[in-house]
């Protein structure tokens, strides 16, 4: 039998624009002629809740969700809800 591929020979290869693909459950940001759209599960929805009940890792939450409003997104489309602008009261 043959060994088992490393990790490098298991990742997919990059996408038609050369960059390389997100981590499974990373954001999925697309750009369009509105600006990025960023469709991820960080947010149930814009009306919350602020603190996911079912995070083990708040910290790591927050940590996502201040890497995706860096990339100053146009519209946000959460796992559970209606997409929503982001702004000033976002919860981080």
């Amino acid at each position: 039998m043959p060994p088992a591929p490393t990790p490098a020979a298991r990742r997919p290869p990059p996408t038609e624009f050369g960059r390389p693909r997100p981590a499974a459950g990373s954001p999925d940001p697309a750009e369009t002629a509105e600006g990025t759209v960023v469709l991820t599960h960080a947010w149930w929805s814009v009306d919350g809740p602020a603190e996911d009940p079912t995070s083990d890792d708040h910290e790591g939450l927050r940590a996502s969700r201040r890497k995706i409003l860096a990339l100053k997104p146009a519209l946000i489309v959460p796992g559970h809800g209606d997409p929503f602008v982001p702004n000033e009261n976002t919860p981080i």
